[in-house]
């Protein structure tokens, strides 16, 4: 599996500190939804994935996208990504996680860093129909990407291709630890501001199984996951759920 470790990229010096090209890069890139169409594919245990596609050649390759934490196929990152990709006659679905396509999902639960099932029944659902599949995962969905591979082993899907992965937190434990550290609250607040909404919508819908009491007292991942993720996808606690969830112990074992 190729690293890029060593890369020839030099911002420009008004570019230069990183925290002002995340923050500028979401702000100022403006880009157009793209013309997408939406399939809902249901999943085994009585919810759904919504997938917007774009079509660009009937006999193209198919592009899977993942979006990062409580993104959807709307993100300035991904358009950017459709837009290059459909330009170089590639077909694109990109996967909303569940409660990320703008609707509800049917579960109290969503997704989470490890929702690797959801990801394999989209894949085996789309095999019917493409003979050749590449993923494409951001930030949480590339640690999707990366530990279904990992868990596949050799016996990926003929269909499957390839896979790029960018910014990934292999590592869930130190991502959220450095996540939550001063320099890094701005980051911090506007995922727990994101999440918090989540989490409204979700109470209101299950109000015996999800509250928001006290959600203005959580400061970090490990308080957001220990409460709202690990308890309703089977784990112990929040860094049960980063030790099980992390791709990095499974990297070695991608064959793609």
């Amino acid at each position: 599996m190729p690293l890029i470790s060593n890369s020839d990229f030099r911002p420009r010096f008004y570019f230069a500190n990183p925290d002002l090209q995340t923050i500028l890069a979401s702000k100022l890139r403006k880009l157009d939804l793209p013309s997408y169409s939406r399939r809902r594919i249901h999943t085994p245990d009585g919810d759904f994935l919504d997938i917007d596609q774009v079509f660009s050649c009937e006999n193209a390759p198919l592009v899977v996208m993942c979006h990062g934490l409580e993104g959807s196929s709307r993100s300035p990152y991904v358009r950017g990504m459709v837009r290059a990709l459909s330009h170089q006659g590639y077909n694109i679905a990109v996967i909303n996680f569940r409660g990320c396509s703008g609707t509800p999902n049917n579960k109290p639960f969503s997704y989470h860093s490890g929702s690797t099932s959801d990801l394999l029944h989209v894949i085996n659902d789309l095999a019917r129909i493409y003979d050749s599949i590449m993923l494409v995962g951001f930030s949480l969905g590339g640690n999707v990407i990366l530990k279904l591979l990992g868990e596949m082993g050799s016996k990926i899907p003929p269909q499957l291709t390839a896979a790029v992965t960018i910014s990934v937190p292999v590592d869930l434990k130190s991502s959220a630890l450095r996540l939550g550290e001063w320099r890094n609250r701005i980051y911090m607040n506007r995922f727990l501001k994101m999440l918090r909404k989540k989490i409204a919508v979700k109470s209101a819908l299950f109000p015996e199984a999800i509250s928001t009491h006290n959600f203005e007292k959580i400061r970090n991942f490990e308080e957001f996951d220990g409460r709202y993720v690990a308890p309703f996808h089977g784990f112990q606690d929040a860094r049960d759920y980063w030790h099980q969830c992390s791709a990095l112990p499974f990297l070695s074992e991608i064959q793609i």
